[in-house]
C-alpha cells in the first residue's frame, strides 16, 4: 500500500529545486512526481531539467498548462486519455481530500509547484 505526501511550494523553481533535491537524497524516481503552471514566458530550462526529460503537459481546466512530472505525469497522461479536459480532480484521484485538492489548485493557478511523494509500505528492515 503507498501513501502519499503532497508538499505545495509557492514558487515552480521551488518545486523543481525540491524534486532535484529528493533524486539527489536517492528516493526512487518512480516514487517522486510534480506539477506547476508553465510559465507564460516559455518552457523554461527549469522545466526541463526538474523532469529528467519526463514531463507531460496538460491544459488542466481553469488553470492553464501544467508541467507534471514522475509518477504525477503518468497520472496526468492517464487522466487526460478519458478526458482530454482533465479537471484537476481525475489526474488527483483518491490522493488527496477536497480541502487539499483545492489546495493543489490555488498553489497551481498562483504559479506555485507541487511535489508529490509516495511512501511505500513494502520495506522491511533487515533483522538484526
Amino acid at each position: 500500500m503507498a501513501r502519499t505526501k503532497i508538499d505545495f511550494h509557492q514558487s515552480r523553481q521551488d518545486a523543481a529545486a525540491a524534486l532535484s533535491s529528493l533524486r539527489e537524497v536517492g528516493l526512487n524516481p518512480g516514487d517522486i512526481g510534480g506539477a506547476w503552471r508553465v510559465g507564460e514566458d516559455s518552457l523554461d530550462a527549469v522545466d526541463d531539467a526538474s523532469t529528467n526529460g519526463r514531463g507531460q503537459l496538460i491544459d488542466v481546466e481553469e488553470i492553464g498548462l501544467i508541467r507534471f512530472s514522475g509518477w504525477l505525469a503518468d497520472a496526468a497522461q492517464e487522466a487526460a486519455a478519458h478526458d482530454p479536459a482533465a479537471p484537476l480532480s481525475a489526474i488527483f484521484d483518491d490522493l488527496t481530500d477536497d480541502a487539499e485538492l483545492q489546495r493543489v489548485r490555488d498553489t497551481l493557478a498562483s504559479g506555485g509547484g507541487i511535489v508529490g511523494v509516495r511512501a511505500r509500505d513494502t520495506f522491511k528492515p533487515e533483522p538484526g
